[in-house]
């Protein structure tokens, strides 16, 4: 699935808000649906079953709106109750497949459970990527590129198995 992303900071736009949006190429072969996961706490011990691997859950997560497609846990675009928002599009890039890690979805929804704002929710990300790695289970070649944003500030981070590279 391909898609455009856009940010508009609030300087930039007549409101003075910031804005964030994604258009998806698609042609209907996935159903996606508008998810709202509210904010919990979890136990110290509780683990998260990614589609790869088993990771530590937070212990507190925030409130997360975001689009999610049909049999799937992450989200490809969402935003939380501390207006962070975050996209997720592929790349290739040159560096071979790598091992198990974390698809490019689930990342968008840890960061936006996780993420205070939007340098906090990139710390999320690479530190996850560093970790765990990034790699997409239906197309192992395939990588991810982030778009991060929150009122104050942006970001882009591209990753590829273990590796990551931010730009603000």
């Amino acid at each position: 699935m391909g898609c455009d992303m856009m940010l508009a900071l609030g300087p930039a736009t007549a409101g003075r808000h910031t804005l964030l949006g994604m258009n998806l190429f698609d042609a209907g072969r996935q159903r996606l649906q508008l998810r709202f996961v509210p904010a919990a706490s979890h136990p110290s011990d509780d683990l998260l079953q990614a589609a790869q691997l088993e990771l530590p859950q937070a212990r507190q997560t925030n409130a997360v709106f975001g689009m999610q497609p049909d049999n799937a846990w992450g989200f490809l675009f969402g935003c939380n109750d501390h207006r962070v928002a975050v996209g997720v599009a592929r790349w290739h890039s040159r560096l071979p497949p790598s091992g198990p890690g974390l698809s490019g979805r689930e990342l968008t929804r840890l960061a936006l459970e996780r993420g205070r704002n939007a340098a906090h929710a990139a710390e999320v990300l690479s530190d996850l990527i560093a970790r765990h790695g990034q790699r997409e289970t239906d197309d192992p070649a395939a990588h991810a590129v982030f778009l991060i944003a929150d009122a104050e500030e942006a970001c882009v981070l591209e990753a590829a198995g273990s590796y990551w590279a931010l730009v603000e």
